[in-house]
């Protein structure tokens, strides 16, 4: 489902709708090689089950974006170009409360730039104010750095320990209240 665009704060980052036809080929080119690879993997994807994306599968992934009621879907615009993909969980999904914030930087050229940051600081305000949350929810990979020093940053905090899934990855959520928000 996607709900309205948001500007953040940053004047060069915007939350968009997904287009089919624009972000299927994106999709590709993403994912596609071993960069593509890794990014599924830091993301939590079985390493076992990434195949090479073919532009069907990822014209249903997008078009699901749009038809679902339990997500909520932005993509990341960073100067008139989409540059990555921004999502709400809005019911509960394994051990990972709602709402639930989920971020994925595609292309590799704005990694490291402020923008998954300020995407994500967008749609926790967004949440704050529109959605009355009081608290916010995310996970990453224990061993995905940058996922987690960007996370920190926001506020969020450790939400009980790390665990293992039944593919052997190592997880750590976190919990961001709305209420220690300056």
């Amino acid at each position: 489902m996607f709900v309205h665009e948001l500007r953040a704060d940053n004047p060069v980052v915007r939350l968009v709708s997904p287009d089919i036809e624009r972000d299927a080929v994106l999709g590709m080119e993403w994912l596609s090689g071993e960069m593509g690879r890794r990014t599924l993997e830091l993301m939590g994807n079985n390493p076992e089950e990434i195949t090479e994306p073919d532009l069907l599968t990822e014209k249903e992934r997008i078009k699901d974006f749009l038809q679902t009621e339990d997500q909520i879907y932005w993509m990341i615009e960073v100067e008139d170009k989409v540059a990555g993909a921004i999502w709400v969980d809005l019911k509960q999904k394994g051990s990972v409360k709602a709402p639930s914030i989920h971020l994925m930087i595609g292309d590799p050229t704005t990694r490291g730039k402020g923008v998954g940051s300020a995407a994500f600081k967008t749609v926790m305000d967004w949440l704050i104010t529109e959605r009355r949350a009081q608290n916010i929810y995310t996970r990453h990979l224990k061993d995905n750095l940058p996922a987690q020093k960007l996370i920190t940053n926001l506020g969020f905090k450790e939400d009980g320990q790390a665990y293992e899934d039944e593919d052997g990855l190592v997880w750590q959520n976190e919990v961001f209240s709305a209420s220690t928000k300056s």
